[in-house]
Order: C-alpha cells, then structure tokens, then sequence
C-alpha cells in the first residue's frame, strides 16, 4: 500500500465552498482512514455536524461509529485536495486513466439527458466536454447529480415541445450576438436550488 507523503489544499476554494481547513482536514482524515492510512488529526463532532448539514457526509451509530463521504464531499476532495503518494509509474498511469474515464462517463450521461428530444440536440462532442469541464471548474459547490437535476428541470419546463429546446453544449454556454456568453445550466442550477428551499421551508412548518 502507498503512503501519503504530501497533503495539498486549495484554500482559495474555501470560502466559496462555504468551508474552514478544519472541515476539509476532517474529510482528509475519513477518506484516509476509509483507505487504510493514518493521518494524525483529531475528529471534533462540531465539524462532523457541519459536514452533514452540508450533504458531504453520512454518520452511522450502532456499536461503533461509522462515517461515510457523501458523493459532493468526494467532489469537494477531488477539486481542491492533492495527495502525493509514493507511486509507481504504471499505478500513476491507471490513476489518471481513470479520472479521464469518470470525466468522458459523466459527458456521456449528461449528452444522454437530450438524445432524441430533437435533431443535434446532444451537441458536438468535442465541445460538451470543454464546456463542461470548464462550467464544473468554475462551479466547484455543485455536485454532477445537481448538474443532472437542473437539466432534468430544463427539459420537463418545456412541456414537451422541443422546438426551442438548446442543444447539450449551449445549454452550457452560449454566446449571443453581441458576444455575451450566457449559461442557461447555471439558471437552473439556481432554480433547483429555490426548489430545494422552499421544500425544506415547506417541511419545516408543516
């Protein structure tokens, strides 16, 4: 098993991911431990209590306790979070297969959401994955799964008719005449987050 000989965050990324370095050393510290290696920094149960709220992490309690990494924590590891391991050439090669892999199957999910609504409307390859992998760089807090609930949200707000719908990579981004690029993905991130709100409102005071 490889050690972790370096440990590097991005903390410029903090702020916007509405967390503090010790919320990220917690999660450093499960991710390790769930891996089998040691990091030296002590759990506090506020900052576990934080990480649930904000759907990084999950708790078991029974004899013993057990935290799980939710899916938007790993994405949170996985952009601001660089471990250096004592690897071999092959092993570092398989690793960074894999995350070309992960990246091309999430491209492939997401053009799926518009096959067949109309003709093109998967768009050009080449540029979905551009787009994409720049929309999720700039947007580190939102998770693949709210990038395919916004889409959802998209094409059911059109009521089945298709004519004016985008095709995958406008959708994205889009320049309009006078050179402005807009993102129609980043409006319904937003509307999917007001839907979000007012559902928990909704259950708070039922």
């Amino acid at each position: 098993m490889n050690d972790v000989n370096e440990i590097n965050i991005n903390v410029k990324r903090l702020k916007l991911l509405d967390l503090n370095i010790n919320h990220i050393l917690t999660l450093v510290k499960i991710y390790l431990n769930t891996n089998k290696k040691h990091f030296d920094y002590d759990i506090d149960d506020e900052d576990i209590k934080y990480l649930q709220s904000k759907k990084c992490l999950l708790v078991y309690r029974n004899k013993s306790t057990k935290y799980v990494i939710r899916t938007k924590g790993q994405e949170i590891l996985d952009e601001i979070v660089t471990f250096k391991h004592s690897l071999s050439k092959e092993t570092e090669k398989l690793i960074f297969q894999d995350k070309i892999d992960d990246f091309e199957n999430k491209v492939k999910v997401f053009r799926s959401k518009f096959n067949g609504l109309k003709l093109g409307s998967m768009g050009v390859l080449a540029d979905v994955k551009t787009k994409l992998k720049r929309w999720m760089k700039s947007n580190p807090e939102v998770t693949f799964k709210e990038i395919l609930q916004a889409t959802d949200l998209y094409i059911e707000s059109l009521n089945g008719n298709y004519n004016y719908l985008q095709r995958a990579d406008y959708f994205i981004y889009k320049q309009n005449k006078r050179k402005e690029e807009t993102s129609r993905l980043t409006l319904f991130i937003e509307e999917l987050n007001k839907e979000t709100v007012n559902s928990d409102w909704g259950s708070e005071i039922v």
